[in-house]
């Protein structure tokens, strides 16, 4: 058994990596890679691909060509694909609503099971068949729901404390799309911050230094 804990954020975010590579190979009918020809692909030395894929699969071996729709299950089945996880988005203004209407979560194993916002409009209506409900209601649903992961897209003045209480509910993992650092002091709970503007500016600015 894999102790994720031990695994860093690099080496998780490598395995996506990996499988967004495989499922392209596989809608393309080719069927066997191997370790090198990906370490090709995704700019990573071959040593560094051979030790994550032995990690997570029993299938092949190094050296050999791989069956790439092993690699893609085994990797789907390490990342949590496999298994249902309810989720629920806070803050069901444009980017929720975006989000509530995405249709492709269900491949990656991610049930969104309700939404929650203050807005009386919006309340007891559904977006993309998903109900809404007042942010009151946080732990009722969240028990019900038995939900572990909140996305979090608000207005940045509440934003820390509609955290704080997701916590209180039961939330145990975070993904903040609001331009705000939210303060954990948590070590149990696990909270990304994602800021779309700045990442877009510094994606920007490094693609123009690359010009220059």
């Amino acid at each position: 058994m894999i102790d994720k804990t031990k695994l860093s954020s690099k080496q998780i975010e490598r395995y996506t990596i990996y499988l967004k590579y495989l499922i392209v190979l596989k809608k393309s009918h080719i069927d066997m890679i191997t370790s090198s020809e990906i370490a090709k692909e995704v700019k990573c030395s071959e040593e560094t691909v051979r030790k994550d894929l032995q990690l997570v699969s029993k299938h092949g071996a190094p050296g050999l060509k791989r069956l790439i729709s092993d690699l893609i299950y085994d990797i789907e089945g390490f990342l949590g694909y496999h298994e249902k996880k309810n989720v629920i988005i806070v803050g069901c203004g444009k980017l929720g609503t975006a989000l509530l209407s995405y249709g492709g979560f269900d491949e990656y194993g991610i049930n969104v099971v309700a939404g929650f916002d203050i807005n009386e409009n919006l309340i007891g209506t559904k977006i993309n068949d998903v109900p809404i409900y007042h942010i009151n209601q946080f732990k009722e649903i969240i028990s019900k729901y038995d939900v572990k992961t909140a996305v979090l897209s608000t207005r940045k003045h509440c934003a820390q404390e509609l955290a704080e209480k997701l916590i209180d509910s039961g939330i145990k993992a975070i993904y903040n799309f609001v331009p705000l650092h939210i303060i954990n002091n948590d070590d149990k709970v696990l909270i990304e911050n994602f800021d779309i503007a700045s990442s877009i500016a510094f994606l920007s600015r490094k693609e123009q230094l690359m010009e220059d």
